[in-house]
């Protein structure tokens, strides 16, 4: 290259090379004069030139500085070779509230402790009974028992929006607390992480921003479950997973995003999903269950001057349901 000759030619003056180690401006701007090009690709290139030149002049016998510095650089770029040709450790996750799973720079595999049909008739039978009667979302949390050997349910005190898909859950609320500490003293360990499954009432089923938020800290399997106020024969439901954010999780892959499952994977091997899909909507514990629900609605009315006055909440009352028949 001309422009790295020209400053070669001029650094063979060793006072010169001397000056510009030393960090001597006028020394670069001579150069830069001298070949016409900028200060900054002056110094970037004298960098490379005045390296070697140094090398050369004190690599005698007896002279280790410059040749510990160089062995220092010839180990570090030995271990970047090093760490590109070592192939990624894979993560094994044990995690108890739901599975067992490994990741690695390809794939996550693993498997899933199964749902059990009795559970999911008593939970799907809350859900759609509940958005039948009052056209609103609800939530409940779901962890792995190992001593059951089966998945434990918390229903917790909620509050939902009627008429829309929102709702909401307190972990400050007394009542909640008292839901979390009766179930440590019980079992002996914390309720949490725990998988979720909520409703989009009407709606299908899919994965929201809000969904996506309130799921991005509980790793496991997260359902949402749509089509429940329409009396169609079989429900939506949309399936997914989510990472702990283990430092090492990170490094292999997107720990934000929830990625799609088999709903089939999430059941006992053998499994009629038609019977999952189609479950029916009985819960004998409902009426105790409702109680833990609040549904709210906030309304706006105009005032003469066009502002807005929010009122609410009000709470609604229990719709009829639209499947009774009559007698005749």
């Amino acid at each position: 290259m001309i422009e790295a000759k020209e400053i070669e030619d001029y650094g063979e003056d060793s006072v010169s090379i001397y000056r510009l180690l030393q960090g001597d401006p006028s020394s670069v701007k001579q150069i830069a004069e001298k070949t016409k090009i900028g200060e900054a690709r002056v110094c970037e290139l004298v960098v490379i030139l005045v390296r070697n030149q140094f090398l050369r002049m004190h690599s005698q016998e007896g002279e280790d500085g410059p040749l510990i510095w160089t062995t220092i650089m010839q180990e570090e770029q030995e271990e970047e070779v090093k760490k590109e040709e070592e192939p990624i450790e894979p993560v094994h996750l044990d995690l108890i509230h739901c599975g067992q799973f490994s990741i690695n720079d390809k794939e996550i595999t693993g498997w899933f402790q199964p749902i059990s049909l009795f559970l999911w008739r008593e939970i799907v039978g809350f859900h759609k009974q509940f958005s039948l009667d009052f056209d609103a979302e609800t939530v409940s949390y779901h962890r792995w028992n190992p001593s059951r050997k089966a998945y434990d349910t918390i229903i917790p005190y909620q509050t939902t929006t009627g008429g829309g898909l929102s709702v909401s859950t307190d972990w400050q609320d007394g009542r909640n607390v008292q839901l979390l500490n009766d179930y440590a003293k019980k079992w002996g360990c914390e309720f949490f992480p725990a998988c979720t499954i909520h409703t989009h009432v009407a709606a299908s089923a899919f994965e929201s921003g809000v969904d996506a938020a309130d799921e991005k800290d509980q790793p496991g399997w997260h359902l949402t479950l749509g089509h429940l106020a329409e009396g169609k024969d079989k429900i939506d439901i949309d399936s997914r997973f989510r990472l702990p954010k283990f430092k090492k999780v990170k490094a292999l892959t997107d720990a934000e995003t929830g990625y799609k499952v088999p709903l089939i994977n999430l059941f006992e091997e053998g499994t009629d999903m038609d019977v999952v899909y189609g479950c029916p909507h009985n819960n004998k514990n409902f009426n105790q269950f409702r109680k833990r629900v609040t549904v709210t609605q906030t309304k706006s009315s105009w005032s003469p001057k066009g502002k807005s006055k929010w009122r609410g909440p009000k709470i609604l009352s229990r719709r009829k349901s639209r499947s009774r028949n009559k007698r005749s």
